[in-house]
């Protein structure tokens, strides 16, 4: 019976594909973090999430790995924090004005979250989902917010002050979107449905939560650019959690790089070809494999930029060396391609700082190449794409009005060419 209710709910939401939208690169970029004059620059996170948030008239719709928005939540005074709270008081506001708000965080947040203060005062229904319900031993790490149907964010930031001013992040924003957004908005309503207690997958999807946008049907996306105008699609993970139609978020990765015809650019925090947080501990070259590929077979260009912090696993940086080695073939005929890598580190520019747990990192996760764009929630292990809940977005876009596509490219030169990204030493070193 839920599930009937909900189909004809999404009826009555239904849009023709043509709406015009805006669609925007957002960034948070920490603290003390400067570039030359003239670098690319695009909207804050925190400017993008206030936004919509402001334009919420019913509902709003979180997916989030959980919500510490409040300095106290981490023990930290320090004015770095009013934006995280700025945003958590906004939600009240919301719930206080009789607008719906949902939220679906991981199982392990529960009581540990600002959520659990926005349940008990009544401003929202909040449920945890547990993917071991469901075989898979991962987390929700999907970062969504939703709103009216209209308006979302989908990127690297958890509902989390410190990705607002303390740690590097990127993502995508629609405003006035709705047929990108509804579609969207059925991966929320799968981890809201299983969430419920009690709840298991169904043997069959329920056709309210199938799409016709994906990797072989991209949406085409009407922000007034007539011929320019992009293809963009939603790709989840893990498999269980696709219904029909729904392109896997792996696929969606392995496409991005297979039709890139000179070169593939990716900045993520974690790169480790294994499964390293389920036991029993897994050799995964999936990804590995096809960079490899594509370098050697296909003369494709290669750069990965990594994060190196407080938490760096030194597994990441002998697989990055690894990678790397592969760039030596070079020297033998027809061979073309490269592989480089470097690793960018978020400095500590104060005492204060330095303090804040789990912070001063670089934590995006996007790809871009000659030809698409792909922006994700995932870090770039086995475990994320096989048993963690997560999305991307896929964007394909002509060069030219400062596409999407474009702007990626021009953030990740401004990265790698910048003094935070040094390149990896492999000779037991590394910087």
């Amino acid at each position: 019976m839920r599930w009937t209710i909900f189909y004809l709910v999404i009826l009555v939401h239904l849009v023709p594909v043509t709406t015009l939208c805006q669609l925007k690169i957002v960034e948070s970029i920490p603290q003390n973090l400067t570039y030359p004059g003239g670098s690319p620059t695009h909207e804050s996170t925190f400017k993008g999430w206030a936004d919509i948030l402001n334009l919420a008239k019913n509902e709003v719709n979180i997916s989030s790995f959980y919500m510490t928005l409040k300095g106290s939540d981490t023990k930290t005074k320090d004015p770095s924090t009013k934006e995280g709270e700025q945003i958590l008081t906004s939600l009240k506001l919301l719930g206080g004005k009789g607008v719906t708000i949902r939220i679906v965080e991981e199982i392990s947040s529960k009581g540990k979250s600002d959520s659990d203060q926005l349940e008990k005062l009544k401003l929202a229904q909040v449920q945890h989902l547990n993917m071991s319900n469901f075989g898979t031993g991962g987390i929700l790490h999907t970062k969504f917010i939703f709103v009216d149907g209209k308006h979302m964010y989908v990127g690297s930031a958890n509902m989390d002050w410190r990705s607002l001013t303390q740690v590097k992040e990127l993502g995508i924003l629609a405003i006035n979107c709705p047929t990108l957004v509804q579609d969207a908005a059925k991966i929320f309503e799968v981890y809201w449905q299983l969430s419920k207690p009690g709840a298991k997958l169904p043997h069959v999807w329920p056709p309210a939560l199938s799409t016709s946008f994906n990797m072989q049907t991209p949406m085409k996306v009407d922000i007034g650019g007539g011929s320019n105008n992009p293809y963009l699609y939603l790709s989840s993970a893990p498999y269980t959690f696709c219904p029909t139609g729904r392109t896997r978020d792996l696929n969606a990765l392995l496409n991005v790089i297979r039709s890139a015809e000179k070169f593939v650019w990716i900045a993520v925090m974690d790169y480790i070809p294994a499964i390293i947080y389920n036991k029993p501990y897994q050799f995964w070259p999936v990804i590995d494999d096809e960079l490899r590929r594509a370098a050697i077979e296909r003369n494709i260009n290669i750069r990965v930029m990594a994060s190196y912090w407080s938490h760096t696993k030194e597994q990441m940086l002998q697989y990055l060396c690894s990678l790397t080695a592969d760039s030596q073939i070079k020297r033998y005929p027809h061979y073309g391609g490269w592989i480089d890598v470097k690793l960018f580190e978020v400095p500590v520019f104060t005492p204060e700082q330095k303090s804040i747990p789990f912070a001063r990192v670089n934590h995006n996760k996007y790809m871009v190449t000659d030809n698409k764009g792909y922006i994700g929630t995932s870090n770039w292990t086995g475990d994320y794409f096989n048993s963690t809940a997560g999305v991307s977005v896929t964007i394909q876009q002509k060069d030219g009005n400062n596409s999407l596509p474009q702007q990626l490219r021009d953030i990740f030169s401004r990265d790698w060419d910048s003094k935070y990204a040094k390149p990896i030493i492999c000779n037991g070193s590394v910087f």
